[in-house]
Order: structure tokens, then C-alpha cells, then sequence
């Protein structure tokens, strides 16, 4: 790797949030190259202020007056019933025309491909790509750019460079999740907030106890990688990001002033640059800090158990709390309107908010300092023992309201007059599908695809008369199908399945296990992840004949849209077929027409989704394409972040009494609930609807594959099984 302290770096775009309007004119008064912002809705930091149409209207010019950049994160998944609003939102901004929207939904990539297709897009970090054969799949797609994960190393962000045709993009400072982000059930499982919304509550940042001890196991350190900005550079990095929509406009305004210094310094001046914005990152509230991957995939840093999780100053603990209400003795200054956090003991909730009243004995206080006892508003019911954290400070631009600082924004662009295309909702088929008249379709039995963990346990899956298996195909599985690929001919009804997470160094391992398994004959696969759809494309095109484009999937299907004008790839003349598994996240038609045009044949609804979404999901696309779990015990978490050094699985408990086992497989960490996914009773109602796919998982299940065949008989034909959730079937999707 060059040296750190020689390379150039003005190449590097230094892309930062905002959550407001204040943090927008900070961001741009501090240095910024490029804002990301999010709107009212859609957006993946829904509890940041964010903006309405006619603000971010009046922001794109903002940005163009100065020289700058606007991207608009249109990154939270869609349900079925929000399609509507999400047509006239895309319509609204074609007529803005922000630099590029950054999106993890397919259902949006496929509006903005097949309708938009002049707003450059930016795969989100969301969607997971995190090799080089994800990044070529963007591209075919025609993305614009790639977020890219940041569980990375300089060494898999290199090879990912030298072999891409579109920009990169990687996260350098802020808060770190555990889990990929994308993958994350954490939330969504413990009270329907699903992170993949933009609604997490943070489970990760809890205090756990394990076996004899008790930490926060699942709270990583912060992201500080400026030291490592020039070799970014030298590798092809195009954008630097920073992470913090919902920090105050002190905080960004800080965060970018310091990554600014470093990019402007000559290389001879760079590390006093470095040494200076380090003690400019030290005024902003945050946790512990880490390079976090980019030194190798076993980071000693990015855990600390020990430590609360908590960001900012601790300013002590609640006494005397009662009716919205609070006494503390302060360990540090205080004044009104700075930003507070309420950590709850009991539970581990945390709730931020801007303090607005502070008195002592009944007079009213501005102001108090370290030691002072202090009667504090707060913004909900705490109890004796809860904690206190600051988190921001007050500023002569945080005093502005945010009307205030909407007059300022309009003072300088006044917002764009917009207007709705009349009819564009119907064009989209927003309408449901309709049977033709006087006949209704009668669905066959259901058919059960098992998912199992060995070869040996396919073969007894098939003994006992289940059709359908489904197989990860990694090392250890590939290797027992080289010994036995004559028997395993009998399994008619085996299906691959590609691992979510494949990192850099095992692309060529995949890519010949692919090849000999279609030499073999094989032809149905699951995937979830983009890069898995460039890995079969590039093995059928080694296999078989020069790509040709298959009959079936090309033009209009019957009774929907056509695909979007530019489809992945054209199809190799070996037809396979493709089975979607979850993390591609179907909560809309438009995402399940997505999937058809990248010759998707099966997608799976997502298991976050609520009744609304997945009865009008049934009523948009024909129900004998799609899949639903039926018993799975899901990974709520998939993480980069290794186990404590000894450790091969952990049982942890919240505050709240929740269980969870935390596991180590080959070089990923499993976060699994104690209860499993279960869809029995939503399934005896979807069923008249057309669904009869469905999906078993005795993966970290416990179960003897021996037990599979009674499980399944359980599942379809008799009382319902106790002990399972249903996600959020029935208590909504936020």
C-alpha cells in the first residue's frame, strides 16, 4: 500500500449529511463538495428533520449557485400502499433534478429506469454490495455509483477498484452499525421500526448479559478513518462520506472543517493538517473512535463491552423523576437548547431531544454548571437511576428556528412551482391485477422448499418425500457434492443457494463452483445479493453458448408493465431458474417486476412486511410467483465483527428478559432470536389469495433433520404451532 502521507487526494469528493436546513448551509459553509439530504418520507434516517419537496427544490439551486452537489437518499424500502406517493414524489423530483438519488429499493430503480430515467442513481450502502462482481452488476444495471459496504478492507476496496466502471463511494466517519447494513431484522423483530425504513431503535446499543458478564457486545466504536484518506485516493475512491442526518449543524460543521483540512493540505504539511482536525473531531460528541475494516478484517477496536455505548458527556444520574420530570446533580455544563439523550436502565431505550426548560428551586436557569443540582423537562416518563448524556450544544445558528431558517433558504432560491402528470398513477398498475371475468384462479397444493444445512441432509430431506431442497453452497457443502455428484443426481429438486455475504477473495471460488455445477447440469439457484446475479451470468457465459435472449422473458408480460429500458443483462442461452431470497426485500410490485426483469423468477416477500403490504402485494402480482417463509429462525444480525477470542456462540439477554444466541460461522457473526419466524396462521389466510410457495429454514433451528418432515406436516395441516412470531404481520410495519 503507498504511503499515507505522499498520495493525492483533491480527486476525492467530501460528500456530507444534513438533516436540516441548518446543517445544509453548514455542510457547505465548512467545506463540502456535496449534501445528501433525505425527505418527509422514503427517507433511511426517518427521524431526522429532513425536507419537503419545495425545500430540497430550492436546495439543488443552492448547491449549483456555489458549485456543489445534491443528492436526495430515497433509501428506505416501499410498501405496497405507499406506491402511489412514491410515483408523484419521483414525478416531483424529475422536475428538481438533484445530482443523483441514492435508493436500496428495486421497486424504485425500477419507476426511476423505466419512467425517470434521467435521474442518476446511486446504489445505497444499503443494498449490500460489497465485492467487485455486485459493483459490475450496478453498472450493467446503470447505476451511476456504488455506496459501498463498510465492513471492507483497503486491500478488498483495491481489487474492487481496479476492476470497476463506476464510481465508488465509502463511509470515513460516524456511527457504525453491527450488522451489514440492509441486513438488519434487529429492530423490525423486537417492535416493527424496521432499519431498513429508516426506524431503528438501536437494540445494538443495549447493555447484554452473557454467561458471567455483561457489556454492549453489539456496539461498535465510531468510524474515524481520516488518516487513511490518501490511500482512498490512491486507490480510485471517488466520494468520501460522512455519516450524521440526524447530528446538529455544530456537529457537521466540525466533522467536515476537519476532513476538509486534511484534503486541502499539500503532502508535506498533511500531518500537522491531520494532527489539527483530530483535535477538531475531539469537540464533537461521540463514542470511542475506530479505523473500523479498512486495516484488516480483525479490527481490535471496534468493540468495547465495557463501555456504555452512549454518545456525548454524561451529565449524571436521574433522581426524584416523576411526571415528565427530573433532578440531576450535573459532571458537566448544561445550558437550554442544547441536545439531550435519556438512556432508560430497565429497558436500554435511548431518546434524544433539545432541553427547553431548566430551573432550581423554582427559578427559571440558562445556564448551570458541573456540580449544580438541576430540575430538568424531559421528554418522557424516566425513572430514579436513568442517565444522562449531552449530545450537542447550542449555537447561535441552532437558536434559529427552523422557520426562521426556511426564510433564509427561500431568500436565496425560491422553491420550483411543481406539477402532477394527471393519469400517470393508473399507467404505473397501481391497479390490482384483475382475473378475467367470471373465472378466479384455484391454487394448487402448497409446495415447501426446506432449506438444510449439509448435502447428507438433502439426501434426507428427499428420503422423506420433501421435493424441494435448498443448499448454501459453500466450501465444505461443494466439496461433499464432488464425492457424491452421481448420487446427488437423484435430487431433482435441489436448489444453490449463494451466500449473502461473499467476500473479494472467495469470488473465484464461486465463480468455479458455478461453472462446474451448471457443467453438472444443475439449473435452479437462490439468490440474494446483486453480485450473485453478475456470478451466474458470468458462469453460464463460460458453460454454454454466447449469450441469447430468452423468448420468455423479454417485451411485456401479460398483465403488466413492461421492463425497465435497461435490463441487466441479456439472458445466456442455458436458462436457469432464480429463486429471491429475503434480503432482496419484496414489499411492492414494482420491486417484484424489478426482479422479473433480472430474470428473478421466484422473489420472496420480505419478512418484515405487515398485512396490508403482503394482501395488496398478492393482488398486484400473480401469487404463484412469489414466496413467503413459513418457519424460519432468521438472522436478525449478519456482522463482519468477530466473536470475543475463544468464543464459538454467546447467549445474551436484554433488559428487558429477550433472548438471543450470538454465533460464529466460517468468518461471519449470527445474531438469532431463541423464538423462530413463524407464518403458519397469516399463511391458512393468504392462501385462498393464490400464495402456496413457501419457505422452511431448520438452519440455527436446533432440529433434527430427522423431525423436518413432521415439522412440515405440523406447519400445513394441524393446530398452530406455539412459540413463533409472525414478525410484523399483524402489529404493522413502521
Amino acid at each position: 500500500m503507498t504511503d499515507t502521507l505522499t498520495e493525492p487526494v483533491s480527486s476525492l469528493e467530501l460528500l456530507a449529511p444534513a438533516g436540516s436546513i441548518e446543517t445544509f448551509f453548514a455542510a457547505l459553509e465548512n467545506g463540502a463538495d456535496a449534501v445528501y439530504v433525505g425527505l418527509k418520507a422514503f427517507s433511511a434516517r426517518a427521524y431526522a428533520a429532513n425536507f419537503s419537496l419545495a425545500e430540497v427544490s430550492s436546495l439543488v439551486q443552492v448547491c449549483r449557485q456555489k458549485g456543489r452537489r445534491l443528492y436526495v437518499a430515497l433509501n428506505a424500502l416501499v410498501k405496497e400502499e405507499e406506491r402511489r406517493e412514491l410515483l408523484e414524489t419521483m414525478q416531483a423530483l424529475a422536475q428538481i433534478g438533484p445530482d443523483a438519488l441514492i435508493i436500496q429499493d428495486l421497486g424504485v430503480y425500477h419507476l426511476a429506469r423505466r419512467r425517470f430515467p434521467d435521474l442518476a442513481l446511486h446504489a445505497s450502502t444499503l443494498m449490500t454490495i460489497h465485492n467487485s462482481a455486485g459493483v459490475a452488476q450496478a453498472a450493467a444495471m446503470g447505476f451511476k455509483r456504488v455506496v459501498l459496504a463498510r465492513e471492507l478492507t483497503l486491500t478488498e476496496l483495491a481489487a474492487i477498484c481496479r476492476q470497476a466502471t463506476v464510481e465508488l463511494e465509502v463511509f470515513v466517519h460516524g456511527a457504525l452499525c453491527f450488522c451489514f447494513s440492509g441486513l438488519c431484522l434487529f429492530s423490525s423483530f423486537l417492535g416493527g421500526r424496521a432499519a431498513t425504513r429508516g426506524r431503528c431503535t438501536q437494540p445494538c446499543r443495549r447493555l447484554y448479559t452473557y454467561g458471567q458478564e455483561s457489556g454492549h457486545i453489539l456496539s461498535p466504536s465510531d468510524l474515524n478513518a481520516l488518516e487513511i484518506i490518501p490511500q482512498l485516493a490512491a486507490l480510485g475512491i471517488r466520494a468520501i462520506k460522512l455519516e450524521g442526518r440526524m447530528k446538529s449543524g455544530e456537529y457537521v460543521a466540525r466533522v467536515v472543517q476537519a476532513y476538509r483540512q486534511v484534503l486541502d493540505a499539500s503532502p508535506p504539511d498533511r500531518p500537522q493538517a491531520v494532527a489539527a482536525a483530530q483535535e477538531l473531531l475531539a469537540q464533537t460528541y461521540s463514542r470511542r473512535t475506530t479505523a473500523g475494516f479498512f486495516r484488516g478484517a480483525q479490527a481490535a477496536d471496534l468493540l468495547a463491552p465495557a463501555e456504555t455505548g452512549n454518545i456525548g458527556l454524561f451529565l449524571g444520574e436521574l433522581t426524584h423523576a416523576a411526571d415528565s420530570r427530573g433532578v440531576v446533580r450535573l459532571q458537566a455544563p448544561v445550558a437550554v437548547g442544547d441536545r439531550l439523550r435519556l438512556h432508560s436502565v430497565a429497558t436500554g431505550d435511548r431518546r434524544s431531544f433539545t432541553l427547553k426548560e431548566l430551573s432550581w428551586q423554582g427559578q427559571a436557569l440558562e445556564t448551570a454548571a458541573p456540580g449544580e443540582m438541576v430540575a430538568l423537562a424531559l421528554p418522557a416518563e424516566a425513572a430514579d437511576g436513568d442517565l444522562l448524556y449531552k449530545v450537542g450544544e447550542t449555537t447561535a445558528g441552532s437558536s434559529r428556528s427552523e422557520k426562521k431558517w426556511r426564510e433564509i433558504l427561500f431568500a436565496q432560491a425560491r422553491p420550483q412551482v411543481l406539477t402532477l402528470q394527471p393519469g400517470a398513477q393508473e399507467a404505473e398498475g397501481l391497479k390490482p391485477l384483475q382475473p378475467p371475468a367470471g373465472r378466479r384462479p384455484r391454487p394448487g397444493p402448497p409446495q415447501v422448499y426446506v432449506r438444510v444445512r449439509s448435502l447428507a441432509e438433502a439426501f434426507e430431506i428427499h428420503r422423506q418425500g420433501l421435493r424441494h431442497q435448498i443448499l448454501e453452497l459453500q466450501e465444505e457443502n461443494f466439496t461433499e457434492y464432488l464425492r457424491q455428484a452421481r448420487a446427488a443426481k437423484k435430487l431433482k429438486g435441489l436448489i444453490w443457494q449463494l451466500p449473502t455475504i461473499i467476500f473479494e477473495n472467495s469470488l473465484p471460488f464461486y465463480r468455479q463452483a458455478l461453472a462446474t455445477l451448471l457443467d453438472g447440469g444443475w439449473r435452479a439457484f437462490m439468490v440474494g445479493n446483486l453480485g450473485h446475479l453478475r456470478l451466474l451470468q458470468e458462469a453460464t457465459t463460460t458453460v454454454g453458448a454466447p449469450p441469447a435472449p430468452r423468448a420468455s422473458r423479454s417485451g411485456k408480460r401479460e398483465g403488466h408493465g413492461d421492463g425497465p429500458p435497461a435490463a441487466a443483462s441479456r439472458a445466456p442461452a442455458i436458462t436457469l431458474t432464480l429463486y429471491g431470497d429475503y434480503p432482496l426485500h419484496c414489499l411492492n410490485a414494482w420491486a417484484w417486476q424489478a426482479c422479473q426483469d433480472l430474470e428473478i423468477d421466484y422473489p420472496t416477500i420480505s419478512v418484515e412486511a405487515d398485512a396490508k403490504t403482503v394482501r395488496g402485494l398478492l393482488a398486484h402480482v400473480p401469487p404463484d410467483r412469489i414466496m413467503a417463509y413459513l418457519y424460519a429462525h432468521l438472522p436478525l444480525m449478519i456482522s463482519r465483527v468477530p466473536l470475543p477470542e475463544g468464543k464459538k456462540a454467546l447467549r445474551l439477554t436484554s433488559p428487558k428478559g429477550e433472548q438471543f444466541r450470538l454465533l460464529s460461522r466460517g468468518n461471519l457473526t449470527y445474531l438469532v432470536a431463541k423464538f423462530p419466524f413463524l407464518f403458519q396462521k397469516p399463511f391458512r389466510e393468504l392462501f385462498p389469495r393464490g400464495l402456496r410457495r413457501l419457505l422452511v429454514d431448520v438452519n440455527f433451528s436446533g432440529l433434527p433433520v430427522s423431525e423436518t418432515r413432521t415439522l412440515v406436516q405440523r406447519l400445513l395441516t394441524e393446530g398452530q404451532i406455539t412459540g413463533g412470531l409472525p414478525f410484523n404481520y399483524y402489529r404493522g410495519l413502521e
